[in-house]
């Protein structure tokens, strides 16, 4: 069994997933010389880093907190997220007693209760079916709608740049549906739930949501759009104040006031929360501060001394890798970018930590990542080398945010840069790490840019994707050996795989020790040179659409069919008669070619599609038909690449045009119907 020793160092490349197909996949672009090399020479495999891997609903994608607690604890640790999950899906989310003892205060003495939060499905910090299922509960309350007030943030971080419409729109119609809620203020991420806001940011967001001081607009549409039309995007919309009918700001915060954050992290609300919360004056004059309840709705650490109100605390957490080894003698360093530097805490959690070997390095301005997208890679590299010349410690954490931060701005230039700025440092952090006789796991707790869809195709992609990251084992002792091809492995195994280097053992791990199940490689590596090549003749290209145009036109008579709501109905009749069409043009096209029909339609229906749901919006549906085409899009793209008969390729790249000019006229579509959603319900 191969065993090596501290010290050991975790790099992490937080946003370098994997990703076989090419299309929007900023890794393959790039050129990554010295990681290709040391994937060949040293045993590698591939961590799975979202959903139940890291204690997360099925479906989830990861985030840097749900990794580094698996890691920790070797083994995932459930996260506030899928407590809330749970919680809706067995129906106790409605009877919580914290929610409906606020829902009575609003109630039965007359408090009006502010719902603060970011309003998206990114799933890092906030989750939609989250506060649409408070608008249901306090419905179900009794709760009258106008004492209810929603401040909303809106993301273009962990969603596409100007996707904020949409999610503000199905909030509308649920407002609408329960009776509960009016939009109060609006604001981009970058000033309300940004950590790279700063305080000035945090300035602007205080005195809209406490003084009504921002952009004025009569309604929530108003706001998004006017800030559209000056070039702001979700994540830079300045704050917008709501006006009331008697021309004043519809709901500031004020004296003996509810307000209930609903994030399920506390990510980037830490300024905000303090300048709302703590007796002393934050960096800037905030004026009289409103004495305010507050309630989380999951558990947020920085709260804790403000006595604020938890409706779901969290559960208690299990001994961590620092405190273990710490205990055992061994010596933690950390170092990391100042914005994500936090979370590294909870490697060390319950640890005596030497604060000389805790950095966190000063974050450049979030502008400066376009001419700058190494951010700090030198520098924390640096650190790391100068740690490991000096034998400071036995476990080296580093933290690189480069690429990840690129993803979420949407830039897949920018991101390709900082992909082959991280590369660049690889050859001195290796070489750095044999000097002093140091293993280096090379990993990551999520993935990003690999699945970051292209400027000129689409809105860029700029979520956490789902897909799993590599894990290197470098150390040239462990050269000739490999891990066996078959077994999913995740986050829990590093956790235990860096105990075991340290020489200790977590409890109640559930991960397995990597480097016990190295073994000799029994031949040379295959080549891995991407999915295999296709013939896929023009013909065949065209009866592949055809038979996928027949299933998607039946799939939406059915929802025609079953809809609920008769606009949804026509919504879903109108999709189906576009498919028929375009299926009928391309069975013209087919038989032009082929001198034949198309083989004819299955009997069986369509095949790997859900049930209609009979509950479906019409927004919803239109926002399903934006998908579907687009991973169309996206699936042409790939075989085309792949396609070695030239006819058939150029057939399939014809296909691939045609479906993206359907995917944008849908997205306009689905858009337009957002805008009417949020003309109807918030004024």
């Amino acid at each position: 069994m191969a065993r090596v020793g501290a010290p050991v160092v975790l790099a992490l490349f937080q946003g370098w997933g994997d990703r076989p197909e090419r299309l929007g996949n900023v890794i393959a672009e790039a050129e990554t010389p010295n990681f290709d090399q040391l994937w060949e020479a040293y045993p590698h495999t591939l961590l799975e880093t979202c959903g139940a891997a890291v204690g997360l609903t099925p479906g989830m994608v990861g985030s840097a907190a749900a990794g580094y607690a698996a890691i920790a604890a070797g083994r995932p640790v459930t996260q506030a997220a899928a407590c809330l999950d749970a919680a809706i899906a067995d129906g106790s989310f409605f009877t919580n007693p914290v929610l409906i003892e606020l829902a009575r205060q609003v109630r039965d003495e007359g408090r009006r209760l502010h719902l603060l939060g970011l309003i998206s499905d990114g799933q890092v910090v906030s989750r939609e079916r989250h506060y649409l299922a408070l608008l249901a509960l306090l419905a179900k309350a009794g709760v009258p709608g106008r004492q209810v007030l929603v401040h909303a943030v809106l993301d273009g971080y962990d969603t596409p740049a100007r996707s904020g419409m949409n999610y503000l729109a199905r909030l509308a119609a649920e407002m609408r549906r329960t009776a509960i809620g009016r939009v109060a203020t609006l604001m981009g991420r970058a000033y309300g739930l940004l950590p790279l806001g700063g305080w000035e940011a945090c300035e602007r967001a205080y005195g809209a949501l406490v003084h009504g001081a921002g952009r004025l607009a009569a309604s929530a549409i108003e706001a998004v759009q006017a800030g559209y039309s000056r070039g702001e995007d979700d994540l830079t919309l300045s704050p917008a104040v709501v006006l009331g009918p008697d021309g004043l700001p519809l709901g500031r915060l004020a004296d003996g006031d509810l307000l209930l954050c609903f994030n399920h992290r506390e990510e980037g609300l830490e300024r905000l929360l303090t300048a709302l919360l703590a007796p002393a004056e934050p960096p800037f004059d905030r004026g009289k501060r409103p004495e305010l309840r507050v309630t989380t709705l999951a558990e947020y650490g920085l709260a804790k001394p403000f006595g604020v109100t938890v409706a779901w605390p969290a559960e208690p957490s299990p001994p961590s890798l620092g405190q273990v080894a710490t205990v055992a003698g061994r010596r933690l360093a950390l170092v990391a970018e100042a914005v994500v530097a936090d979370r590294q805490q909870l490697l060390g959690r319950g640890a005596a930590l030497d604060p000389a070997l805790c950095l966190a390095l000063p974050s450049p301005p979030l502008e400066h990542m376009v001419d700058h997208p190494q951010r700090l890679t030198t520098a924390i590299t640096a650190q790391v080398t100068a740690w490991l010349e000096a034998g400071a410690a036995d476990l080296i954490v580093a933290d690189y945010f480069n690429v990840d931060l690129a993803g979420h701005l949407g830039q897949p230039e920018t991101a390709r840069l900082a992909v082959e700025a991280l590369d660049a440092t690889l050859a001195p952090l290796v070489r750095a790490a044999r000097r002093a006789g140091a293993t280096v796991l090379l990993s990551g707790c999520f993935g990003n840019v690999e699945d970051l869809a292209l400027a000129n195709t689409a809105r860029p992609n700029p979520a956490h994707s789902l897909n799993p990251v590599p894990l290197l084992l470098i150390n040239d002792t462990l050269k000739g050996l490999a891990l066996p091809e078959s077994g999913e492995h995740g986050l829990a195994d590093l956790g235990v795989t860096l105990a075991a280097i340290l020489g200790v053992e977590l409890p109640r791990a559930t991960g397995c020790d990597l480097l016990a199940q190295l073994a000799p490689l029994a031949a040379p590596r295959p080549s891995e040179e991407g999915p295999a090549a296709l013939e896929i003749s023009a013909a065949e290209a065209l009866a592949m659409m055809i038979a996928a145009g027949r299933d998607a036109a039946r799939w939406y008579q059915a929802a025609a069919g079953c809809a609920a709501d008769p606009e949804v109905g026509l919504v879903y009749g109108a999709l189906g008669r576009d498919e028929e069409r375009r299926t009928q043009a391309l069975e013209r096209r087919h038989e032009l070619l082929a001198g034949s029909p198309a083989p004819a339609p299955r009997r069986d229906g369509p095949r790997g599609a859900a049930a209609p749901d009979p509950r479906a919006t019409a927004l919803g549906a239109l926002d399903r038909a934006v998908a579907e085409e687009w991973q169309t899009y996206r699936l042409l793209c790939e075989l085309a690449a792949r396609n070695l008969d030239p006819h058939g390729t150029a057939v399939l790249e014809q296909l691939a045009n045609e479906e993206l000019e359907v995917f944008q006229r849908l997205q306009r579509l689905s858009e337009s119907e957002a805008i009417r959603l949020l003309a109807l319900g918030t004024g």
